[in-house]
């Protein structure tokens, strides 16, 4: 006997309801409007986060009962396929008890043929013996005593006692015979009798089994319905977990992106707070040199008109009138520098490598690196060509200007900016080369920020800065 799983079923239908309520909350959800602050934001992700991670769970349970739910309708596909095969064999049972008792049917019909055909015999030989008794009545007798007595002699005697014996016997033979065989077709026939019954009692208790399997397998239908029915529903809660999720990862990733706004723009706010505060850093920098630049030309430009005060053969020198600084510079045109401008050229060289330091006075003490008018001083000094310090302006207008055309070593480039102030000086040293302290800036404060932007004296091409240039010739230097 198939027993149903009913409890099983209920536990899953009951499961499925559950769900189904579950995620009809979910089909109720609506655009979410962006938050603006990322911890809003993120707060946000980690509860679709907390979500996907109950979804997950439901999805899992989903997943499990679906499993079960398969097994379960392949457990009643078997059982179903069993019990047709059970109804198919009561089913060939039948069949074969129905043939066997039409079989019965037909020996019992074709018995009763011959039983009322050995009855028709037995009375129509009964009517022969009837008609020889009455023939012998007929023929003068009254008896066999009669028969006899007519007889001749003894042999006569004998002769008719032994036909008469042989007429009875005969006629006696004859009915018990038919009597016989009478009774084998009776017995015969309720032996064929009872074969059919018991047939008939096989065929009832056949199709109360077959009736009985035909309930159970109907109930099996039944059920596998109603689980295959329960399964789609299943498979529906999965799709609908499946979607929910995949929403909230789209959310999550709109939201990530948010983020990711939110901090480029406030990146971008940073970098341009910094850039402002470096430049308001950078222009107070510049405001405070320079200060320090008035203050110092003004005490040189006081030394110089000490100087210049002392000597009457001493006229101010300011060959470039668009020059903001106005020096009054002694004339040292009487001294003429008797060495090589190879010379020159060769102890500017011993200065390669050396960082560079905004107003630095390298090898002075405190000071790790030279600026670019330092070092032009610091070579023209050693030649006795340059006395005092003058820083890049002072020294162009120290110098006698001269064409690019007339550069020779140991002649000075100035740089100019766009409103044409000198603000940059290098000494050339020929094949179209000069040699300065080069790449730095008023920035470059540390040996370490030097070595980071490979600001230091080195030699490069006349033409690898664009600024516009002009040229120069110290006093004393043919």
């Amino acid at each position: 006997m198939i027993r149903f799983h009913s409890d099983r079923v209920k536990k899953i239908v009951s499961f499925s309801a559950a769900f189904a309520i579950c995620f009809s909350v979910m089909d109720a959800r609506n655009a979410r409007v962006l938050a603006d602050s990322v911890s809003e934001i993120e707060a946000e992700i980690q509860a679709n986060e907390d979500a996907i991670a109950r979804k997950r769970e439901e999805l899992s349970e989903i997943s499990e009962k679906t499993a079960d739910a398969k097994e379960y309708l392949k457990a009643l596909t078997e059982k179903i396929n069993l019990q047709q095969n059970n109804i198919d064999i009561i089913n060939r049972e039948l069949a074969d008890l129905s043939a066997d008792i039409d079989k019965r049917k037909a020996e019992i019909a074709s018995t009763e043929v011959k039983i009322s055909a050995k009855k028709a015999e037995m009375d129509e030989d009964m009517s022969v013996f009837r008609d020889r008794l009455r023939s012998m009545y007929i023929s003068g007798g009254t008896g066999v005593s009669e028969i006899l007595t007519g007889a001749s002699d003894f042999y006569d005697l004998l002769a008719r006692y032994e036909l008469i014996s042989r007429v009875a016997e005969s006629d006696g033979d004859m009915i018990n015979d038919l009597n016989a065989q009478l009774d084998d077709y009776n017995i015969r026939c309720e032996d064929l009798n009872k074969q059919k019954a018991g047939l008939e009692a096989q065929k009832k208790k056949a199709e109360d089994k077959r009736d009985m399997l035909q309930g159970e397998m109907n109930a099996l239908i039944d059920e596998y319905a109603e689980s295959e029915s329960i399964l789609s529903e299943l498979r529906e809660n999965e799709s609908l977990a499946e979607s929910d999720i995949a929403w909230l990862d789209a959310q999550n990733e709109q939201l990530s992106y948010r983020i990711d706004e939110i901090k480029e723009q406030e990146r971008i706010a940073a970098e341009q707070a910094r850039r402002e505060a470096e430049e308001r850093r950078r222009q107070a920098e510049e405001e405070r040199l320079r200060k320090e630049e008035e203050e110092r030309l003004a005490a040189e430009r006081a030394a110089q008109n000490e100087i210049s005060a002392s000597f009457d053969d001493f006229a101010p020198y300011d060959p470039y009138s668009y020059d903001t600084y106005d020096y009054s510079e002694p004339d040292y045109s009487y001294e003429t520098y008797s060495g090589s401008r190879g010379d020159i050229v060769d102890y500017a060289k011993t200065y390669l490598g050396v960082y560079y330091q905004w107003c630095g006075n390298y090898p002075a003490a405190g000071y790790y690196g030279l600026d670019c008018s330092h070092f032009t001083y610091r070579v023209l000094e050693h030649f006795g060509l340059m006395d005092y310090y003058m820083d890049s302006r002072g020294q162009c207008s120290y110098c006698t200007p001269i064409s690019e055309d007339e550069l020779q070593p140991g002649d000075l480039v100035f740089y100019r900016n766009s409103g044409g102030r000198v603000e940059h000086v290098t000494m050339y040293i020929g094949n179209g080369q000069i040699i300065g302290a080069q790449g730095g800036d008023s920035w470059v404060s540390t040996q370490s920020e030097a070595e980071s932007v490979n600001a230091k004296v080195k030699i490069v091409s006349l033409y690898s800065d664009g600024r516009s240039k002009s040229y120069g010739r110290v006093p004393g230097l043919d």
